[in-house]
């Protein structure tokens, strides 16, 4: 994929994130290079730094966007059905169809947690527990 010349900042971080999520899911974090990151969007590596700050900011944004996606998801899936029974089967369903959809981030948020420094870690992890905690409202 080649950069289009004139494309707009918010296209250009939009590929990021998705060559991003691709290459981690292909190669794993620690594999993947920021060399490849940048041909893969048709950029020169140093050019990546104007959308993003570091590798470790790519990964922690590409698992929180997932995380806030996810919550929000479920929450508009489990939106007015109070009966717990219907609430079970409704995380139930929504939880099998979001991993199959998402298999992409749905690895890379679990897999990738370990590549994550602490604090990004902990604020991930918080999130997580959140998402849980649906099944206990």
């Amino acid at each position: 994929m080649t950069r289009t010349a004139g494309s707009s900042g918010k296209k250009t971080l939009a590929a990021i994130r998705e060559a991003g999520l691709d290459l981690i899911h292909e190669h794993g974090f620690e594999a993947m290079s920021l060399r490849q990151l940048a041909t893969r969007v048709g950029l020169q590596p140093g050019s990546l730094y104007n959308h993003i700050e570091t590798k470790q900011d790519l990964l922690f944004d590409l698992i929180h966007n997932h995380m806030v996606t996810l919550l929000a998801s479920i929450d508009d899936a489990l939106d007015g059905i109070e009966e717990p029974i219907e609430r079970l089967k409704a995380f139930i369903a929504f939880h099998l169809t979001y991993h199959i959809e998402r298999k992409r981030e749905v690895f890379i948020g679990s897999s990738e947690l370990r590549s994550l420094e602490p604090k990004n870690r902990r604020k991930i992890v918080a999130l997580r527990r959140d998402y849980e905690n649906r099944l206990c409202e």
